[in-house]
């Protein structure tokens, strides 16, 4: 069984509802398909949406015209925001822009075109989501997960005092502070992240998307999911007929049967990722962490590294899922040799990010040790960011099972005691196994060893393996041979 916590919201899911069959009629007459699709009370998780008939795998449960979404693409183009924004380069990226859109839209009240959707009584009117909890709360959620609260707060901050220098302050008249308020900014920017939906591209040339759109937006999370959202280009039809806008679609994963859940995957994502960007938990949780590495801007051989790393689909900065229950995931390890790979930590390996070996360094090389300097360099970064991680958790295990116990599972407080538990288990075995690898290094095959023994050579590691090859020697060449 798989519960989802998280809290109840002010406004009651049955007035809620007669709202929402009115905003599928509105997204059906601007040329949606909504007959796929019903909006229901999925009772712990509030408002979601089931299927109305049966669907098959592949077919489409619900198109929403894309003319209805709010994106960076249509933040940039509108006539109002476009100029201002044209020099915006958020933190939190398409997340920024959708909020400004949002606060924008909102301002324009029934001019908006998209005011049957946001004034519609189907959204929720109280957001419980951690950007706009109190500042002890926000404080106790740091303390409760690895995952990077605190720099999405900085980042969130960032962006508006840019905001509110280079534009809001400058043009008072279009954003008037009681609309643009950092108050205002941050739920927008709170409900951009927790709404939007990552739309992936009907072209492999394109890169998906964000967009905060009517319907898709009541879609729960579930692991697995049901359903995934695809991007339909615009078809002209044949001789005028059959015209179908440029629409977003969510698309069966798998047979779904009338009355199951229509639900999305939201993030690969920890629990604790979940309850920063999301607000919620989904229980049981597994006792899983995420733990964030990357490489060092000042790195002499940054190109090189950065380049490998792009061909492994990775970024410069990366996340790593670490779960009690698995070994330490190779991509993981592979990722802190190459941190240390060449100088300073190990200049003697530098040889390995030569375009000789570009193809098949991430591939080949990296999954094994390279030498002993650089898997002691790279087990010790991995054990001293979990260490760091385990001392940052408030609390102990005791006291969490005691607050899991006792507290009332919709609380903020059960929710950050839940993760804290969690994580905590992850980051004790992560610790625990990483130290193990650290005493193992005496035991472990190298890069140079492994050439050698492919070259069937035997690398001389004694003196008596020294004396014997001399022997050899001198048995095939004349005495006056000085060995």
């Amino acid at each position: 069984h798989v519960g989802r916590v998280r809290p109840t919201l002010m406004s009651a899911v049955p007035s809620r509802l007669p709202a929402a069959s009115q905003l599928c009629d509105w997204v059906a007459s601007h040329g949606g398909d909504v007959s796929g699709v019903r909006v229901c009370d999925t009772s712990n998780m509030g408002l979601g949406l089931v299927a109305a008939r049966a669907i098959r795998r592949g077919d489409a449960i619900l198109t929403v015209p894309n003319g209805l979404a709010i994106t960076t693409e249509s933040a940039l183009r509108s006539e109002i925001l476009g100029p201002y924004l044209a020099e915006f380069e958020p933190e939190l990226a398409d997340y920024s822009f959708i909020a400004v859109a949002l606060l924008n839209e909102e301002r324009l009240g029934d001019q908006s075109p998209l005011a049957p959707w946001l004034s519609s009584a189907s959204r929720a009117t109280s957001h419980d989501l951690p950007l706009l909890w109190p500042d002890e709360a926000q404080v106790e959620l740091e303390q409760s997960t690895a995952a990077p609260f605190a720099k999405r707060r900085a980042a969130a901050k960032a962006d508006y005092e840019w905001l509110q220098a280079n534009v809001f302050d400058q043009s008072p008249m279009v954003f008037p502070s009681s609309v643009f308020s950092e108050a205002a900014f941050l739920r927008a920017v709170s409900e951009a992240i927790s709404h939007s939906a990552y739309i992936v591209p009907d072209s492999a040339d394109e890169p998906a998307r964000l967009a905060m759109m009517p319907l898709l937006e009541l879609a729960n999370h579930a692991v697995p999911p049901t359903a995934s959202t695809s991007f339909r280009s615009a078809s002209a039809g044949f001789l005028g007929r059959g015209e179908a806008p440029a629409a977003v679609q969510l698309l069966a994963i798998g047979d779904i049967a009338e009355g199951q859940a229509v639900c999305t995957k939201y993030a690969d994502a920890t629990q604790g990722e979940l309850l920063v960007d999301y607000g919620f938990i989904t229980e049981p949780i597994p006792p899983e962490t995420s733990l964030s590495f990357g490489l060092n801007p000042n790195d002499l051989n940054l190109y090189e590294k950065e380049a490998i790393l792009e061909g492994a689909n990775l970024a410069p900065t990366q996340a790593f899922i670490l779960s009690e229950s698995e070994p330490l995931p190779y991509e993981l390890l592979s990722y802190l040799r190459l941190i240390h790979l060449g100088p300073p930590t190990t200049p003697s390996d530098a040889f390995l990010l030569e375009a000789l070996f570009a193809d098949s360094l991430w591939r080949e090389h990296l999954p094994q040790p390279i030498s002993r300097q650089n898997e002691a360099a790279a087990l010790q970064l991995g054990f001293d960011a979990a260490t760091e991680a385990l001392l940052r958790l408030r609390g102990d295990l005791q006291r969490d099972l005691s607050t899991l116990a006792e507290a009332p599972r919709e609380s903020c407080e059960y929710r950050l005691a839940a993760v804290r538990y969690a994580e905590r288990r992850a980051l004790e075995a992560a610790a625990a196994a990483f130290r193990a690898e650290l005493r193992s290094l005496d035991g472990l095959e190298y890069y140079q060893e492994r050439r050698l023994r492919m070259l069937n050579l035997t690398p001389i590691e004694t003196e008596e393996q020294l004396e014997a090859l001399r022997s050899a020697g001198r048995a095939m060449t004349s005495e006056d041979y000085d060995w």
